[in-house]
This record gives C-alpha cells, structure tokens and sequence, in this order.
C-alpha cells in the first residue's frame, strides 16, 4: 500500500492505493486505449489514474506498484515498435517517442561511458600483473 500525497486534487481522490488496485487500473487504461485505437501515454494514464506526477513517484517507491508500472512501460513499448513496424509513415514519430524514458530509452548508439574500475586489496597492486 502506498500514501498518496495531501494535495492530490486530480480525478478520484484516493488516499492509499494498492499493486492490486493499481495493477486493475492501468490494465483498464490499456485496454480502453486499445479499443480506442490510442497510444496508452504516461501522462494520459496518470489523469485516468487521478495522480500527480509525485505520486507516481512515490508509487514506484513499492516494489509491487513499480512492476505493475514496468508492465505499463513495456505495453508502451510494444505499441509503439508494433505500430513503427507496420506503418512507415509513423516510423519516425515511434522512434522519437521510444526514446523517452518512459518508452524504453533507446539511444542512437551503443553508449561508451563505461568504464571498469579494479581495486586491489592486501599486499597485491596493478604492477604485480604487468
């Protein structure tokens, strides 16, 4: 279960709200988004839902809530490469759409920022393996 915030004052007014209840919702919201033949949008589940963007913060604070968002996000996803894929016309629009985080994050290219950090206890040090 999770508190919602005091000045919520968005569509119905709720207090705590549960994965359950939550995870009923969003299928809910995908489900009249797919009759509609609608995008299922972050920004329009949270006003179906009636909450603020920090309470969506706070629900994915709960493990349970943040699976039933995760699934959300993938049914983003999917749509969105689904509809790339069978229309050329929307390609560019699906791309630019999957790269907000909320829709997957893709990047143009494989990032290289990574780097690999070794830290050696005890009596051995980097030399030893040169």
């Amino acid at each position: 279960m999770v508190q919602m915030s005091e000045d919520m004052n968005l569509g119905v007014s709720r207090r705590v709200i549960s994965a359950e209840e939550l995870r009923v919702q969003v299928e809910d919201y995908i489900a009249q988004c797919a009759q509609a033949e609608l995008f299922p949008d972050c920004a329009g589940m949270r006003v179906f839902l009636g909450l603020s963007r920090k309470d969506m913060e706070k629900i994915s604070e709960d493990k349970d809530c943040k699976a039933v968002l995760d699934y959300a996000a993938d049914c983003r996803e999917s749509w969105l490469v689904r509809r790339m894929t069978q229309d050329n016309k929307v390609t560019t629009g699906c791309i630019n759409a999957l790269k907000q985080s909320e829709n997957g994050g893709y990047t143009d290219k494989p990032q290289t920022d990574k780097k690999l950090i070794v830290e050696f206890c005890g009596n051995i040090s980097p030399e030893d393996f040169m």
